[in-house]
C-alpha cells in the first residue's frame, strides 16, 4: 500500500502494480514484478562475482571515492560512476588478469585488488609519477609512495623550490594518495589474501595558496609552503614529519642510478606491518565553487611482496564459490567435474 501525497509527489510503496518511489528528489515509478526469477547461469553468477567485487571495493574506499570523480555530485551518484566506470574493467581483469590482482569468495568482507579507476576529471593525470618503495625488514615488509624524480644534484638541502618542481605542484594545487594497505594479523587462518585485514590509507600534500618568496631556500617539509593542518601529514617530530599513529613520514630515499627522491612511508610501527597492495595519487584544483580533479586508476604493487600475504584469490576461485549446490557453472575450470583442459 503506497503512503503520502501522489500528487504531490511524496508517494512511497506500492498501488496494484505499480511500485512508487523517489531518486535524486523526484517521484518515479516502475511496475512490481510479482514474479521474481533468480537466473543462475554461468554468465549470471560471473556477473554477480564481478558486481560484488566492484561494490566491495566502493565500500572499502567509499570516503574518498564518493566525491572522486569532476562534475558529477556527490554521494549516490559519485556511487553510480564509479560502478559504471568499473564493472568492464573489471570484467577484463577476469579474463585476462595478473596473478598480482586479488578477487573475494562470496562470503568474504576484505576489499579486491584489481586496477580499478578511482577518480575522473579533466587534470593531468599522475600515473607512472610514482612507483612503490618496498622495504623489507625482516619477516616485516614496509612500502611507500616515492616519487620518479630526483632532487637535482646541487640541491644539498633539498629545498621546497624542487620539491614542488618534481612534483608538478603549484598554489592551491593538492595531490592525495588512497590505497589499500594489508597490515599482518597475529593469526593467519588458512594464509591467503581471503583472511589479511585490508584497509584504507590516504594522505594528501596541500600547497598553501600564496607561496613565500624564498621557496629555493626552505626545506622541502617547511610548514611555510605546506598546510599540514588539514592533512594527514603532521607537524614536526623530533625531526621527521610523521601523524600521530605513525602511518606517513615524510622521509627520502637514495635511489641507484637516480638520486635522492622524496617518499612517503607507510610506517610499521603500529600496524606490525604494512603493506601496500595498490594506491593512485589524484590530483585536484579549487575552480570556482567546484574542484577539477585527474583521472586515476589503482596501480598494484607487485615488487617485493611478503611471503605472508599468501596466494592471491584468483578469479575462478572467487567464481565457484558463486555456486550453487555444488553445481557447475559455464564453462567449469575443473577436470573431473567436465570441465575441458
Amino acid at each position: 500500500m503506497a503512503t503520502g501525497n501522489l500528487f504531490q509527489g511524496l508517494a512511497k510503496g506500492s498501488v496494484g502494480d505499480v511500485v512508487f518511489y523517489r531518486n535524486n528528489g523526484k517521484q518515479v515509478s516502475r511496475v512490481r514484478n510479482r514474479q521474481v526469477k533468480n537466473p543462475q547461469t554461468g554468465a549470471q553468477m560471473a556477473q554477480r562475482c564481478v558486481m560484488s567485487a566492484v561494490s566491495k571495493a566502493y565500500s572499502k574506499m567509499k570516503y574518498i571515492c564518493d566525491h572522486a570523480f569532476e562534475g558529477v555530485s556527490y554521494g549516490a551518484r559519485s556511487m553510480a560512476m564509479f560502478m559504471k566506470l568499473n564493472a568492464d574493467r573489471a570484467r577484463q581483469s577476469a579474463i585476462g588478469g595478473t596473478a598480482t590482482e586479488s578477487w573475494v569468495c562470496k562470503g568474504h568482507n576484505v576489499a579486491p585488488v584489481l586496477p580499478l579507476q578511482v577518480s575522473s576529471g579533466s587534470l593531468a593525470s599522475r600515473k607512472g609519477s610514482f612507483s612503490f618503495a618496498n622495504e623489507a625488514h625482516g619477516d616485516v615488509t614496509d612500502s611507500g609512495v616515492l616519487f620518479n624524480a630526483a632532487f637535482p644534484a646541487d640541491d644539498t638541502n633539498l629545498t621546497a623550490e624542487s620539491f614542488l618542481r618534481i612534483t608538478g605542484l603549484g598554489a592551491g594545487d593538492m595531490l592525495t594518495f588512497i590505497g589499500l594497505a594489508s597490515s599482518k594479523p597475529e593469526t593467519l587462518g588458512d594464509d591467503t589474501f581471503k583472511t589479511i585485514n585490508t584497509r584504507l590509507v590516504y594522505f594528501r600534500i596541500k600547497v598553501k595558496d600564496v607561496l613565500p618568496s624564498n621557496l629555493g631556500e626552505i626545506s622541502w617539509t617547511s610548514e611555510n609552503y605546506l598546510d599540514f593542518e588539514d592533512s594527514n601529514l603532521a607537524h614536526a617530530n623530533a625531526g621527521s614529519y610523521s601523524v600521530a599513529s605513525d602511518l606517513f613520514e615524510m622521509s627520502t630515499k637514495n635511489v641507484e642510478n637516480v638520486g635522492m627522491c622524496p617518499c612517503f612511508y607507510v610506517g610499521a610501527k603500529t600496524l606490525g606491518a604494512a603493506y601496500l597492495l595498490c594506491g593512485a595519487l589524484i590530483a585536484s584544483k579549487k575552480q570556482g565553487n567546484s574542484y577539477l580533479r585527474s583521472s586515476e586508476i589503482l596501480e598494484l604493487n607487485d615488487a617485493n611482496m611478503p611471503e605472508w600475504l599468501g596466494e592471491s584469490t584468483a578469479f575462478d576461485t572467487a567464481l565457484q564459490s558463486y555456486m550453487v549446490g555444488g553445481g557447475a557453472l559455464g564453462d567449469n575450470p575443473y577436470y573431473l567435474n567436465g570441465g575441458e583442459l
